[in-house]
């Protein structure tokens, strides 16, 4: 018998690689697209564990990433931007979907309070601020988990993954980071352990 020989399969991991690099054709836009999407949630947590203010991240680095990125795409439209417009537009439509439950229970059922004047507060420097809150809730918040959930899927080719995979994998990055602001002690020896105490009173 004659053995033949078999030939070498890749590798799974530079397989995978390969294969998101050919659905990403501008690496640096989508990178541009992800870090500014992802920014409005990962900063609340950043305020609440005293890493760094809402207030800051706004003014040097969400407003003027957002500058560069409007000039990109102005002046350099790619197939990426369709994309990430999709994600921004559903995830305003989830936003207020999430939020023809969340309202009642605060001003019909007063089951917690609204925790989003307090993030517009944060934002602006100020003890409380409702629209700057809410605008941060659905333009920063809602639009950018959408706008990282669709790129990531598209360069992930998450259209062939089991729809359970895909639904997980978009919960836990929705819920896990601004959630992680009311799992800190109540006597944190962090900078930011007295917003914490303050969090668990107004977060659901």
């Amino acid at each position: 018998m004659v053995e033949t020989e078999q030939p070498a399969r890749p590798a799974p991991i530079p397989q995978l690689l390969h294969a998101v690099s050919d659905r990403i054709p501008s690496p640096v836009r989508f990178c541009l697209y992800l870090v500014l999407a992802s920014t409005p949630l990962l900063a609340i947590s950043a305020e609440v564990f005293g890493v760094v203010s809402l207030r800051t991240v706004r003014s040097f680095f969400l407003l003027p990433l957002l500058a560069i990125l409007a000039v990109l795409v102005v002046f350099k439209p790619d197939r990426i931007d369709r994309t990430a417009f999709a994600g921004f537009t559903w995830g305003l439509v989830a936003c207020a979907g999430y939020d023809a439950f969340r309202l009642p229970s605060v001003y019909v059922f007063h089951l917690w309070g609204d925790f989003f004047g307090r993030i517009g507060g944060w934002a602006t420097g100020t003890n409380s601020d409702y629209l700057a809150g809410y605008l941060w809730r659905y333009l920063g918040d809602g639009a950018g988990i959408g706008v990282v959930v669709f790129i990531l899927a598209a360069a992930l080719g998450a259209a062939s993954w089991p729809s359970r995979r895909v639904v997980g994998l978009t919960v836990a990055f929705a819920v896990c980071p601004v959630w992680a602001g009311r799992c800190s002690p109540t006597n944190s020896p962090l900078p930011g352990g007295h917003c914490s105490r303050s969090t668990r009173r107004h977060l659901p």
